[in-house]
C-alpha cells in the first residue's frame, strides 16, 4: 500500500508480526511523520515514543513497558476492555437479530473502527 511517499505492508497474523518485530532489533526504525514532527518543532515540544528512534527510543520505551504492561496496571485495563467487548458483540447479536434472517452480512469495518475508538 503507498501512503504519501512511503510504501507499507500490513501484516495481520500474529506470526508473522512477531517475526518482523524480531528481524528489527533493540533499535527499530520507525516511520517518521513529517507533520507530527514538524508541529512538535514549531512549538517547541519534545518528541514522545512514536516519533523517536534509536537507543532514545529504547530507552524511552523501556520505561513506558514498566508503566503499560505492568500487572497492577492490567488488573484495572482489562475489565474495561471486556465491557467494550461485551458491548461490541451484543451490538452483533442485536443486528443479527434485527435482520430477520439470524446472519447479518455487512462490511465489519465500521464496527470495528467504533470497537476499537472505544477501547
Amino acid at each position: 500500500e503507498k501512503i504519501g511517499y512511503y510504501e507499507s505492508v500490513n501484516i495481520i497474523n500474529p506470526e508473522d508480526a512477531a517475526i518482523l518485530f524480531k528481524a528489527e532489533g533493540h533499535y527499530p526504525k520507525r516511520l517518521k511523520v513529517e507533520a507530527w514532527t514538524s508541529y512538535r518543532d514549531y512549538r517547541n515540544r519534545k518528541y514522545g515514543v512514536l516519533l523517536k528512534n534509536g537507543e532514545d527510543w529504547r530507552s524511552n520505551r523501556v520505561i513506558l513497558n514498566k508503566e503499560v504492561i505492568s500487572p497492577k496496571v492490567l488488573e484495572k485495563f482489562v475489565p474495561l476492555l471486556d465491557e467494550v467487548g461485551e458491548d461490541f458483540v451484543a451490538r452483533v447479536h442485536k443486528k443479527i437479530k434485527r435482520s430477520g434472517q439470524n446472519k447479518w452480512t455487512t462490511d465489519l469495518s465500521q464496527e470495528l473502527f467504533k470497537y476499537a475508538l472505544e477501547c
